[in-house]
Order: structure tokens, then sequence, then C-alpha cells
């Protein structure tokens, strides 16, 4: 098969573009040819040399070097499709370029999935006053609806996503199409689980909720004495959220660091015991996923997606129902947390595996095509 996927980012440091392309390599390497059509500035498209990533026009944000929003290069794009010969497009997008991948699939006759992977008309509002981020959110909803029905096939990472949106929008995923890990990168790596380091890796931002580790440090510090929180990752929220450990007089315990390379983030599950992980609004967190191969033990709401994974398992008993429960939680696990609950969190991400997770998109994509 030929697959076009269209993106709205490539970074080296964001989490979405880092997995499809372990699920590029994967199809792949089962004799698929995949294309990337991407959003991109002059620079990037100068110095690209893959000859499968295509980047259309994009402006520079000083501030946000790595958003780009492309000019709904739909034409050059349907242009390029055809002269590839796509058979299937899936979009990861949900901006100009998703838009572009429905037109361009229809225009070439050839179905299309969009995998949302964000909920972005969540926190729009926040970003507005004066009465206006209440509008904003509805024209949001409306945008997302029309959106998600311009496409053949709506596809979630996870149950929990798809359970949200048809909740609050009526939109029905039709597949489970989580993206997926290499789980030998992350397992076997013999390492001595430090005593009280915990850790969180991903994106720092407001809605991660990442204030909840800060506000619970002092309490769980307070019994356990080598308790130590290490965040690892980039995001607008990361300077505000260092000035508030450093207010809350826990800086001491909490370490705020930057984005970690695959092999040094490997290294530092290695030698954590918990994943401290308290957001709600994600869709699949492939971050957790990796630190469960290396036996990282989750602690998560039991409204989330994670909890979707643990639900049913020895590992469920670790998971907090509300914020005040939160640190209760964490100082139950230090103290209960065994190698049985490591090896269990291993074995739940071997389901991630990226030679599972391609063969579910290749099914997918398969039937759509015969149909």
């Amino acid at each position: 098969m030929r697959i076009g996927f269209f993106v709205d980012r490539l970074s080296l440091t964001d989490g979405i573009s880092i997995a499809l392309g372990t699920l590029r390599r994967e199809l792949e390497s089962k004799g698929h040819e995949v294309y990337i059509f991407s959003p991109g500035h002059r620079k990037k498209k100068e110095a690209n040399e893959d000859p499968k990533i295509f980047y259309f026009t994009s402006p520079i944000f000083k501030d946000y070097p790595d958003f780009n929003i492309a000019t709904l290069p739909n034409n050059s794009a349907y242009e390029l499709g055809k002269k590839l010969n796509l058979d299937v497009i899936h979009s990861f997008a949900m901006g100009p370029m998703g838009i572009s991948a429905f037109n361009v699939a229809k225009r070439m006759k050839i179905p299309s999935l969009l995998s949302v992977n964000s909920f972005p008309y969540k926190n729009i509002d926040s970003f507005f006053t004066n009465g206006l981020g209440n509008l904003v959110h509805k024209l949001a909803i409306k945008y997302m609806k029309w959106y998600f029905s311009s496409f053949t096939c709506l596809c979630t990472p996870s149950q929990y996503a798809s359970d949200m949106l048809e909740r609050e929008m009526g939109a029905k995923a039709r597949e489970l199409l989580p993206l997926g890990i290499n789980h030998a990168d992350f397992s076997g790596k013999n390492a001595k689980k430090e005593n009280g380091k915990f850790i969180y890796a991903g994106k720092i931002s407001k809605e991660k909720d990442l204030d909840l580790i800060i506000s619970s440090m002092p309490s769980v510090s307070n019994r356990i004495e080598n308790a130590n929180a290490y965040i690892y990752g980039e995001g607008p929220y990361r300077e505000i959220l260092l000035e508030k450990a450093i207010t809350s007089k826990i800086d001491n315990r909490v370490m705020i660091g930057s984005f970690l390379t695959k092999r040094k983030l490997a290294s530092e599950f290695s030698t954590s015991s918990l994943f401290l992980f308290p957001a709600q609004l994600d869709t699949q967190s492939l971050s957790v996923i990796e630190g469960m191969a290396a036996g990282v033990v989750p602690i998560c709401s039991q409204d989330s997606c994670v909890y979707e994974l643990i639900k049913g398992t020895e590992l469920e008993r670790f998971s907090f129902n509300n914020k005040k429960d939160f640190s209760e939680k964490v100082v139950y696990a230090h103290n209960d947390a065994n190698d049985r609950d490591t090896a269990l969190a291993s074995r739940i991400a071997e389901d991630y595996g990226i030679e599972k997770i391609g063969k579910r998109h290749i099914e997918a994509y398969e039937k759509l095509i015969k149909k």
C-alpha cells in the first residue's frame, strides 16, 4: 500500500511525531510505502533530506518555532498525492493540513482516516477574555463536528477518547487505533529501581495538571524521606511550573528537566519506581506506556486513558478518584508496589509494541481500501 500521513507538525521533541516515525518504519518493514505531508517553513524544506517527507509553506512563529500552520495546500497536496498514487490517507492533523487530507482523499476517490490524538477544543476558551471564551468554545465544537464527519473513518487511540467524543460531540469512532512503542528499547535494562524516585515525562502544559505534583510533594516528602519527583519535557507551562516549585520551596524535591532522547529516557525509566500522571485530558499517553515497559508503576486518575490500561489488574489499586487522594496513592504505591507489579506493568505495555500496533493499522487500511 501507498499511505499518506498528514500531520500538524514534525518535531524531534513531539511525542506524536516520534510515534509516527516508529509506525512508519514498521509499515515500511512490511513492504508498504509511507509519505508524510507536513507544514514547514523554508529552512525545514531546505534541510530536509528525506524523499518521503514533504513540507508545505508555513510561517515561523517566533515564540513557538515548532508550531506551523500551512495555508491550505489543497491543490499542491492533491497533485502530489496523485503523483504518488496514494491508496489511503491517514490524518493526524486538526488544522489546515487535516482539511487538505480529506479534500485530497475525496478528489482522488480514496479512503481517509482521522486519528484524534488530542482534545484541542477543551481548553481553547482559556486563551480568551471578555466573554469570548464561551463563544470560541462553541465555534470550536461546531468545527470539530464538521471536521470529524468529513473523513471515511474516525479513529481514536483509546476507548476513553472514543467515549469522550461520543459523549460531548455525538461523534462515534469506528476504529481504535493506538500508536505504538518499541518495547525492547525500554524493557530489560536490569537497572536497580531507586527508592523514592518518581518520574513524569511528556509535554509540560497546564492541562497535564502537573501542579498537582508540586502541591502534593510536601505531604509526600514528609512521609517518604528520600522522595524526589523528576519532570522531563518541553512546553509552554515549563517556566511557570518551575517558578511554582521554587515559590513552594520544594525545588529541592522536584527537578524539572528538558526533553530527553529515547536512550536517556529509557535510562531514567529504568531507575524510577513510579510514573506520576495526574492528567485527565490525554487520549493515550505513550510516555506512560514506555515507562510501564520499563516496569514503572503508573499513578493515574480513574478518569483518564491510563486507567484504561490498568483497570481490572493489580495495578488498579494505585489509581486515584480525586485530587486529594493523589498524594495518598503515591505514598501507598511507594510502600506497597512490588516486583510483581513492575513485571505486570511491562506485560501490559507489550500490547502496545509496534509490531502489534502496525498490524492493526494495516488491517484497518486494507479493510477500507477493499470497500
